[in-house]
Formats: C-alpha cells, structure tokens, sequence
C-alpha cells in the first residue's frame, strides 16, 4: 500500500469489534495452509505486541461492516486534515498480513 510512507511514527489501530464484527469474524474466517483460521483481534493483538509504537484499541461499531470487520488506522503524525485510513472490510488473510506490515512499518521496522 502506497499509504504505509505516511504512517512513519506509530500506529493507533481502532478494530471494531462490536457483536455484528464479531460473528462476521467467526463467519469468514478462512484456514491457512497448516489448517489454522487466525482470527482478526489475535492477529493485531500480536502485530501490536510485537510493535514499540502502535497502539490496539477495540471499539465497539464503527459504522463501516457490512461484510466484515473494519479497522481504523491513525498515524501519530497525521496532519489535522487527515485523521486516518479506514481499511476494510477485512476478509482475508491477505488483508491481515497488509495490515501486519502496515503496523510493522509504522513501528520502523
């Protein structure tokens, strides 16, 4: 994503999690090769823990899931005019590892 650039400096990841993301989380989550179906929140809860600058915050609906859940990403130095990207839905574990390496680049690394 061309958008990583302009999330240098740490990461806020609000991930709705409010009981329509919820089920649809379980409802598509799609297994990996070793047959494992990683969820969303386990996903970026270890992305965030691995990370030194973002932050993971659960919130409840954020108006955007109608066939998945969404997030909301906001950069610590984001201008005023723009207070974050939202990405969604997120369906597939290609969109996880986008937001992974989005975390992961915020953070430097």
């Amino acid at each position: 994503m061309s958008a990583a650039a302009s999330l240098d400096g740490g990461l806020t990841v609000v991930c709705c999690d409010g009981h329509r993301c919820r089920a649809l989380r379980r409802h598509s989550r799609s297994p990996t090769s070793d047959g494992e179906s990683p969820d969303l929140m386990d996903v970026l809860r270890e992305a965030v823990r691995c990370s030194q600058r973002a932050v993971l915050i659960r919130a409840e609906c954020i108006g955007f899931c109608h066939r998945a859940p969404a997030l909301l990403l906001i950069s610590k130095t984001e201008s005023a005019g723009r207070q974050g990207m939202l990405i969604g839905p997120v369906e597939k574990t290609q969109h996880l590892e986008t937001i992974v390496e989005l975390i992961q680049q915020a953070d430097g690394s």
